[in-house]
């Protein structure tokens, strides 16, 4: 822009110097020169409009690219506030049974299934590996909850647990209940407690009396004291549950 403005005025200058000389008298060169400036002129200011029309433009889309940034970052905003306030529990489509059930037995009895004729061709392959395979619990001195590799009375142990409270039945209980003093979040971290109680006790209950601590002991003496004929029907149901859910093999 800088150039053109030069070339314009260097023009301009000669412009007047000629029209000095043609009013002391007329030259046909001096005429010709004058018309070569003159359409020198006009395409300088056809440039000069051009690139003013091109600069208006250019600001009209700096303009729209600085609205689209800003609704972009407003967009990327509210998502990271999203994600930051998702809630800790969140069911699957699936709905949930009424109880959950964890196994807790280490490994070693977990894997203790009858054997099966494998042909001769397929002997060589390599299975693919539980995952549950790779949760190993650590030994009695870390864990007071450990439980012995050596077989237990019952093999068909598992623990019970309630299950997460989904959308759909929170928003079926009746509003004067809990009248939004309460979420749902609030509900899943009362049961995960819950379910942490259960899970301890009746870890402790299936458990070796040789493999529990003192402090373990206490507390399997205590929960057995608190045993009454409607929890050990709970245990003897949930026994006959398991009996009657597996295959025969």
């Amino acid at each position: 822009m800088e150039a053109m403005i030069k070339d314009f005025n260097e023009r301009t200058r000669e412009l007047k110097n000629f029209m000095l000389l043609r009013a002391e008298g007329a030259c046909e060169e001096t005429d010709e020169i004058l018309c070569e400036l003159r359409d020198s002129l006009g395409e300088l200011e056809t440039r000069v409009l051009q690139m003013s029309k091109f600069l208006e433009e250019e600001k009209v889309a700096l303009e729209r690219a600085k609205e689209v940034k800003a609704k972009l970052q407003s967009q990327h905003d509210h998502l990271e506030w999203m994600c930051q306030h998702l809630p800790k529990h969140l069911p699957g489509n699936i709905e949930p049974s009424t109880y959950d059930q964890t196994n807790l037995h280490p490994p070693n009895e977990r894997n203790e299934q009858p054997q099966q004729c494998v042909p001769n061709h397929a002997q060589g392959q390599v299975h693919e590996q539980d995952p549950l395979q790779e949760i190993d619990l650590p030994l009695v001195e870390e864990n007071p909850f450990y439980v012995s590799t050596q077989p237990t009375s019952n093999t068909n142990f598992v623990a019970m647990g309630l299950s997460y409270i989904t959308v759909s039945e929170f928003k079926n209980v009746p509003k004067y209940i809990h009248n939004n003093r309460i979420s749902r979040d609030k509900v899943n971290e009362a049961i995960d407690d819950f379910n942490k109680v259960i899970q301890e006790k009746y870890t402790i209950l299936k458990s070796q009396q040789s493999t529990l601590s003192h402090k373990m002991k206490q507390k399997y003496w205590k929960y057995k004291e608190a045993e009454n004929e409607e929890t050990r029907d709970i245990v003897v149901g949930l026994k006959k549950f398991e009996g009657e859910g597996k295959p025969d093999m």
